[in-house]
């Protein structure tokens, strides 16, 4: 019986010797598939940004509008404000606004009117 159980082990190794991982080509490695890292590097001009899903009046629970004005002046909000000339893939918080809003027509301006604020469309 043991003599079976060692004959039936040593099959086992060496069938296992036989299935070793060689190159299929005989030798030459394929480059790695992603050869910088474990990831892929993306520019920001190739992503996309992710869409909020569907919001349902039901789904709300609670919430607030609030009305700020930006000082640009300010250091913390200088990254709005600057580059005041585009360049590359650079633009301000404004350039961004006035080609939402003027070539793509998808941002709604309203005229400042004192106290009722956006009730007066600007085109």
């Amino acid at each position: 019986m043991k003599t079976l159980k060692s004959i039936f082990l040593f099959i086992v190794i060496l069938s296992m010797n036989s299935f070793a991982q060689d190159p299929p080509d005989g030798g030459a490695l394929k480059p790695p598939k992603y050869p910088d890292g474990i990831y892929t590097k993306e520019n920001t001009r190739t992503r996309r940004a992710i869409p909020y899903t569907t919001l349902r009046e039901a789904d709300v629970m609670w919430s607030k509008r609030v009305w700020r004005a930006i000082d640009l002046k300010e250091k913390i909000n200088h990254p709005l404000y600057y580059p005041e000339v585009p360049s590359n893939d650079r633009r301000s918080l404004f350039d961004v606004i006035k080609e939402a809003a003027i070539t793509n027509g998808t941002l709604s301006c309203f005229d400042d009117g004192g106290e009722i604020e956006f009730q007066k469309e600007l085109t």
